[in-house]
């Protein structure tokens, strides 16, 4: 299991699900679902599964060790890699070509980070469009029927969600459904919205043969890692460019500082988090977001496949019904936590105070996004389960395996892992250090 099939030599026969960008953080754990889930239809007792799984990536921000992993836990090979580039169109049609039996397609292939898409906006508009583009191309030419599961994002509701009323006083704070008008603030907000609307034109021309299904997952904050302790956020090397992992890879570095009896301040090493804003208008005045743990996220991809598999047209043709074969979802928890809050959650589990730096908020971001997922779960049949805790826990349990030589005497002290509410996945750390030694 530690080696990936390459690409077939000639074409196969077997029915497969195509992940597009299945190497990165989202990608690797949802190829692990689709491998280990009970792949029959809800309305057969098949003995075969119905789906084998063929990745493609071009490794740029990613690394074959998420894709080894998922292999490696799920005890099952991923069908066929491909390392190719989705702008490239022969490469893309060369992989249709040799599965022709591809029934659905899971993108997340994509670049996504909001300050970087306002300095360099036409990578975005050229990698993000284009490469669904050669995908959309692909599928009306093949000769299966298409189920087409778009990784989206909340970032497409932008201003709206700075227009939304929240009130912070009740038990429950009402989050944004899929009908809030979608303003994006920024280019990588704007290329999903084009894209959304791209998949809808493509989904409108089939809605009488439904050669194309399609469903646009609109997530929010995707945090942690597999309970197993791997396929976290980065692959330990790189520095992260998200909150959670940011703040964790701090937390250890600080307390490996404390452990070298060493000021844990802020040195060279050791700089502090920033925090974009304290005058937003939320209880702590930091921004509050709607984190979702990274497997109740990839479960809810294989959840829409197979919500797509069951759909079929209205008997009675209705103006909502028009589109029947596109359908559209928030995926989030549906609770919101402040910035401040996940730094607290991080310096609770890992022991150390976490230095902080209030700046000017950034543009493109905005005060709150809190989702209202009761569509994915009346329809999906899909919930979130995890805590912010055990968010936390899971990707500190991650950084703990990408230990530093310096680090490993530090993490050898036993001290056991919390039991978090809400789960009974949590790992040991003493194992987690025993398996990170084995890296180094």
């Amino acid at each position: 299991m530690d080696q990936l099939n390459g690409p077939p030599q000639r074409p196969c026969t077997i029915p497969c699900i195509l992940v597009a960008g299945g190497a990165g953080y989202i990608g690797s754990n949802t190829v692990l679902e689709l491998l280990t889930r009970n792949n029959c239809t809800k309305q057969s007792n098949c003995l075969q599964p119905l789906w084998e799984v063929v990745v493609v990536d071009n490794l740029k921000n990613s690394n074959i060790s998420g894709l080894v992993h998922a292999q490696q836990i799920a005890n099952r090979k991923i069908h066929a890699f491909h390392q190719i580039d989705l702008l490239d169109k022969n490469a893309v049609q060369k992989v249709f070509s040799l599965h022709p039996e591809i029934w659905g397609i899971i993108h997340f292939a994509s670049a996504k980070s909001v300050p970087e898409s306002w300095s360099n906006p036409l990578l975005y508009y050229n990698l993000n469009l284009g490469s669904t583009l050669n995908l959309l191309e692909c599928c009306a030419k093949s000769s299966r029927e298409i189920h087409f599961v778009f990784s989206s994002s909340a970032c497409v509701y932008g201003e709206s969600l700075d227009e939304q009323q929240y009130n912070f006083n009740g038990n429950h704070v009402k989050g944004v459904t899929e009908d809030c008008p979608a303003k994006p603030k920024s280019p990588y907000g704007r290329t999903k919205l084009i894209i959304e609307d791209m998949i809808r034109d493509v989904c409108a021309t089939y809605t009488k043969g439904a050669k194309l299904r399609a469903a646009i997952l609109r997530y929010f904050n995707p945090v942690g890692a597999h309970a197993s302790g791997y396929l976290g956020e980065n692959n330990g090397t790189q520095e992260p460019s998200n909150l959670v992992p940011i703040v964790t890879r701090l937390a250890r570095k600080i307390k490996r500082e404390n452990f070298n009896s060493k000021p844990a301040t802020t040195t060279a090493a050791i700089k502090p988090f920033k925090i974009y804003g304290r005058d937003w208008p939320t209880p702590d005045g930091t921004p509050i977001r709607d984190f979702l743990h990274i497997t109740d996220l990839a479960t809810s991809h294989v959840f829409a496949l197979e919500h797509l598999l069951m759909l079929s047209p209205p008997s009675t043709a209705t103006p909502d019904s028009l589109l029947w074969n596109c359908v559209t979802y928030n995926i989030g928890c549906g609770i919101g936590h402040s910035v401040l809050q996940v730094v607290k959650t991080v310096e609770k589990i890992s022991g150390v105070e976490i230095p902080i730096e209030v700046c000017g908020r950034r543009e493109g971001d905005v005060g709150v996004a809190i989702s209202d997922s009761t569509k994915a779960m009346k329809e999906l049949h899909w919930k979130s389960e995890r805590t912010l805790e055990v968010m936390c826990q899971d990707a500190w349990n991650f950084e703990m395996l990408h230990l530093e030589p310096e680090d490993v005497q530090l993490w050898k002290s036993k001290q056991p892992c919390q039991e978090m509410e809400g789960t009974n996945t949590s790992v040991e750390l003493s194992a987690v250090v025993a398996a990170a030694a084995e890296h180094l």
